[in-house]
């Protein structure tokens, strides 16, 4: 049996022009996740679904419903995700020609790693590494973004910090990501918003 079946970047933009001409007015989403990644940072990068902010707008969920008619990309919203302090001033919109009425942001490339964190399952920790090989991170970056985000987990602070220390340890390795854990023990976190 195989799985849920995986999405070319070229896909996801065929999809997102399609939606743009079944919307009725101007609307703007923020794309997260593997889309954002693949969109953005990482052009080899499929992923199975379009991962969204919440939006509740109705109309919006109509023509989304229209397009999938023709394409059926997956496009769902995510109640729950780890992002650091003010992601939402840092996010840039998705230079996509043809679009009139759909205007979409995805994060700042750290603040999408420390998304990623949340999880940090095997294809995360892969998704992360396609970021970091095509725009090298900054270590310290990251680290601040990491602090950041500690006022946005709902699950468990601990798991959080393992899943943030798996990340390090894959893109830096284990010096770094023993650096980090120690830094992280013995150090206070800076106040919000520093980065």
């Amino acid at each position: 049996m195989s799985g849920p079946r995986s999405y070319q970047p070229k896909e996801l933009e065929a999809f997102l022009r399609l939606l743009d001409r079944e919307l009725t007015s101007p609307v703007t989403i923020t794309v997260i996740g593997g889309a954002a990644i693949g969109l953005v940072y990482d052009t080899r990068h499929a992923t199975t679904d379009i991962d969204l902010i919440p939006i509740g707008l109705e109309s919006f969920w109509e023509a989304v419903a229209r397009a999938q008619q023709t394409s059926p990309v997956p496009l769902q919203t995510v109640s729950f995700f780890v992002a650091p302090y003010d992601y939402e001033d840092r996010r840039s919109p998705l230079s996509l020609k043809g679009l009139e009425r759909l205007t979409v942001l995805v994060p700042e490339e750290h603040d999408l790693v420390i998304m990623k964190a949340g999880r940090a399952e095997a294809h995360d920790l892969a998704a992360v590494a396609d970021i970091h090989a095509r725009r090298p991170l900054d270590l310290e970056t990251l680290v601040l973004r990491y602090y950041d985000a500690r006022t946005q987990v709902t699950g468990s602070m601990a798991d959080f910090t393992l899943n943030f220390l798996a990340v390090v340890e894959r893109l830096f390795g284990t010096p770094s990501a023993e650096r980090v854990r120690l830094r992280l023990l013995d150090q206070p976190p800076p106040p919000p918003g520093k980065v």
